[in-house]
Formats: structure tokens, sequence, C-alpha cells
């Protein structure tokens, strides 16, 4: 992991750590974020100018999410609303990440142009229709833990810092809220179960022959986290 990894990892498990208690009873899951990605000024600029438009490409969206493990490949996730009303899920992975180019060139104040970097990385991209069941479902799942609770509750001991940043966005008529996985969560129960989830519907993206298998499993889990995270509200 290069410095600058480091320097935004140690930054992000700070402000987790230093946040007072404010739960609500339930599952730690999701705290409330900022629209930068945490980020003001113009590195946050840089994300919503630069990143945002090559990795969430629909103007009717409805939930979104963004994860990165360690600086590896930028993944990102998007329901969103056809002509029509038919809703779909929207795949995309970045190789080499983006979201590196962009601390790279920001943070560390390494003078390259950033737009030929980040038109240089891979990007797939890949989607598939969703059943209504599954949309409704993903729905009221984004809507029970997006933004999350206010803070993070204090934590008492210091361990390793999170492998990696998760973001979920959802949208309710032109108001965004934006949701940042709380450090305190990874490793936990809840956390486990969303993250399966979400590689479940990577894979509905990915690969179309598991289309039928997932779809079979995809409602139990979404509802088992639903109701764990459910106390919350």
């Amino acid at each position: 992991m290069t410095g600058t990894s480091r320097t935004f990892f140690a930054l992000l498990a700070t402000i987790c750590c230093l946040a007072t208690p404010q739960l609500r009873g339930g599952d730690l899951l999701f705290v409330e974020g900022s629209k930068n990605y945490y980020e003001e000024g113009d590195l946050g600029e840089a994300f919503r100018r630069e990143f945002e438009p090559r990795m969430f490409a629909h103007s009717t969206w409805r939930q979104r999410l963004y994860r990165n493990f360690n600086l590896g490949d930028d993944e990102t996730l998007e329901c969103y609303v056809r002509p029509g009303g038919s809703r779909w899920l929207s795949f995309r992975r970045a190789t080499p990440s983006l979201t590196q180019a962009i601390l790279d060139r920001y943070w560390s104040l390494h003078e390259f142009d950033l737009k030929k970097r980040l038109d240089s990385s891979r990007i797939k991209a890949c989607e598939t229709e969703l059943p209504a069941d599954i949309a409704n479902q993903i729905e009221v799942l984004w809507q029970t833990m997006v933004p999350g609770v206010l803070k993070e509750p204090e934590r008492k001991t210091f361990g390793s810092l999170a492998p990696g940043v998760i973001y979920a966005l959802k949208k309710n008529g032109r108001s965004i809220e934006v949701g940042a996985v709380a450090f305190g969560a990874y490793g936990t129960p809840a956390y486990e179960e969303f993250i399966k989830i979400v590689d479940d519907l990577i894979a509905l993206c990915e690969r179309p022959a598991a289309r039928a298998l997932l779809l079979q499993k995809l409602p139990a889990k979404i509802r088992h986290l639903t109701d764990r995270l459910g106390d919350e509200r």
C-alpha cells in the first residue's frame, strides 16, 4: 500500500474512531456520510467531476453503491429505471483504480495529466434487468440502512485500519442521502451479510448462467439483513 493509501485510510479510521456514540439500537452498519466522499475542496470536486461520470452512468438511478478495498479496483452498483418503468442493475469495475489516481494527483501533489491517466483505466460494464420483487427489496434495504446513524460509537480499543471504503447512496425525489460503512461494522454479522448480498448482485450482472439460482437465494438474504437493521430506525 502506498503512503497516499495509508494516509487516506488512516484519516477515514480517525473520522470513525473520534465520533461520539449516538446509536438508536439495531445492528450497526452505516454511518451518515458526505456527498463528497469525506473530501472537500478540489479533491471532493475531482471525485464528482472525474469519478462519478465514469462509474455511475444513469440519471434515473434510485440506489447506488461504491466500494474499494485497499485501493484495489473500484466497483460500483447502480439500480435505475428505464423508460417504461422496468428496473435494471448496472455494475462497473475500474482497473486500475480511479480512486488511486485521483488521490495521487490531489494528495501527493504529483504533477501529471489526471484525465489521461483516468482514461487509461479499463472500465468493465455489465447490467441485468431486475424482477420487480428484487428491485423492491433492494429499495427497502437501502431505505433502511442509508444514511445510517449520525455518528459511530466511540471505540475503546484501536485495531487495524479498515479494509477499505464502502458508500451507499439513495435518491428520494430530488434529495440524495449517503451512508458509509462504519469502522466498527467491519467483520460483524451485519457487514458479512451485506458483503454477500453485494457480491450476489455483482454476480447477477456478471454471470447470466447463475441468474436463476441467485434470484432464488437473494430475497431471503435481503429480507434477513433488512430485519436485522430495522430496529435502527
